[in-house]
């Protein structure tokens, strides 16, 4: 075997290995909780999956889990309304709740899945990636 084929047989073996580790799982898990807001509706959406409506209370929490595309411009979306007991809409915000920026705050290793957590409270949106214990202000209610 020349050593052209034997690096190309190599490369082709580990490429898909990599692809069998990781297809076990995806990469990225986020979660969004409800801090302390009685009344709290949220829209997640990218443009390949539409997470639905969500109607959560004090302590609620919804996750998902999924892969950055090839060209890395995976972008979900969050849409948070805070509504008083008759639905009136109190405060409103909109942002990316992962794109880019958010990837490399979580991490960008394709060998182990990355948690992130946003917790929303009635002060704002705070980030933590892996462990929900050390929060930071990232976002505030318009």
């Amino acid at each position: 075997m020349s050593h052209t084929t034997y690096f190309l047989f190599v490369s082709v073996l580990t490429l898909s290995h990599v692809y069998f580790v990781t297809s076990s799982f995806d990469p990225y898990w986020i979660q969004v909780i409800d801090g302390n807001i009685e009344h709290l509706a949220a829209h997640v959406y990218s443009t390949e999956d539409d997470l639905g409506n969500k109607t959560m209370t004090v302590k609620d929490a919804f996750h998902w889990n999924f892969r950055m595309n090839l060209r890395e411009t995976t972008k979900f979306v969050g849409e948070f309304l805070w509504l008083d007991d008759d639905n009136t809409v109190l405060r409103k915000a909109t942002f990316n709740v992962f794109d880019h920026a958010v990837a490399r705050e979580c991490g960008r290793s394709i060998i182990k899945q990355h948690k992130c957590f946003w917790l929303v409270t009635t002060n704002g949106f705070f980030f933590s990636k892996d462990n929900p214990i050390s929060w930071v202000s990232t976002y505030n209610w318009s």
